[in-house]
């Protein structure tokens, strides 16, 4: 099952110097990947200003044709499968398997505005039948006016 969190970074007058970071990560394991257990979709809301994609594999991945096809995946947003990370970038099947979007060539993987109701979609190429990830997303905290605050 999903499991959703979100932390705030820094605690302190000087967070309104500049918008603050919010992770946000979401937990998933293989029972998540919906119908044809290849895909996973994280919902971003409109005005989501998106740094950057992390993923992280907390249980090594499996499938039904494996050792003969190692499973690829691709984390994109719902229009560009690999938008932010592609399946050269990303290892599903080893255990600790760490990638951040920042260091890569991919079309948005330095961040994105969602203008718009969205989604960050993450598609395996084949179906699994074991596994578990974690996905961070690093956001920009936009909603402090700073003069409603009182520190303008």
């Amino acid at each position: 099952m999903a499991k959703y969190e979100t932390f705030r970074m820094g605690d302190s007058e000087f967070d309104y110097l500049a918008f603050p970071i919010i992770t946000r990560y979401v937990d998933y394991d293989h029972t998540d990947l919906g119908d044809t257990s290849t895909t996973f979709l994280i919902p971003i809301q409109a005005g989501t200003v998106l740094l950057g994609v992390i993923h992280q594999v907390t249980e090594g991945f499996t499938n039904a044709v494996e050792p003969a096809e190692d499973s690829l995946l691709n984390i994109g947003d719902g229009t560009d499968a690999d938008a932010y990370l592609d399946e050269t970038d990303l290892t599903p099947k080893t255990l600790g398997n760490l990638v951040n979007s920042l260091a890569k060539a991919n079309a948005k993987s330095s961040g994105a505005v969602h203008l718009t109701d969205g989604v960050i979609k993450l598609t395996f190429t084949q179906a699994q039948t074991g596994g578990a990830g974690r996905v961070h997303l690093l956001e920009l905290d936009t909603n402090t006016n700073w003069r409603t605050a009182g520190l303008f």
